[in-house]
């Protein structure tokens, strides 16, 4: 009797396939104006493979907001990437995504990433221009030091490129115009 109740158990045991869709975070772009999202599902369909087994829908998550995909056709194989346009995107959204499959339904969600305004190769090209900028503009003033005419007293005048202020200035120092 004792060995009756484990054999039986036993033979209730049947080996349970889990192979829910997953997703990886969704990898953001830029083309022109918008962003596009590359979303890597992973399914396997070789443990349980039926005809009807296969992803049909993916879900992107913007900030809350699910925007479902109908996958048309449906994808049977264990790895494929979809795009998916979010327009143009203001602010930083966070999005995340999750598949569905007609036998094991949603799988869990990816993890959540957060899509900046700007690309990569965006912010580099302002950060740049920035740079550039700030070091023109440094070089420029300190090579207006540099020409800057001084008086006895050492105090700046005017830049010495200029003969219009130097005439004036000049005047300034010979006592003609009474200014001084």
């Amino acid at each position: 009797m004792l060995l009756v109740f484990p054999t039986i158990a036993a033979l209730q045991i049947h080996r349970v396939l889990a192979n829910v869709p997953s997703v990886d975070a969704p990898v953001p772009w830029t083309s022109g104006t918008h962003t596009i999202l590359n979303i890597t599902v992973r399914h396997d369909t070789t443990s349980l493979p039926l005809s009807d087994h296969y992803v049909d829908q993916v879900e992107v998550n913007i900030d809350g907001t699910p925007h479902i995909m109908n996958l048309t056709p449906p994808q049977p194989q264990y790895f494929f990437v979809i795009q998916y346009d979010m327009g143009q995107v203001t602010g930083t959204p966070t999005v995340k995504a999750r598949a569905h499959c007609t036998y094991h339904l949603w799988g869990g969600y990816s993890p959540s990433v957060q899509v900046p305004e700007f690309s990569s190769f965006q912010l580099l090209l302002i950060l740049a221009t920035t740079s550039i900028t700030i070091v023109l503009l440094r070089s420029k003033v300190h090579g207006l030091r540099k020409k800057t005419v001084k008086n006895t007293e050492g105090i700046a005048l005017f830049p010495a490129d200029s003969k219009t202020a130097r005439a004036s200035c000049q005047e300034i120092l010979d006592g003609k115009n009474g200014s001084f």
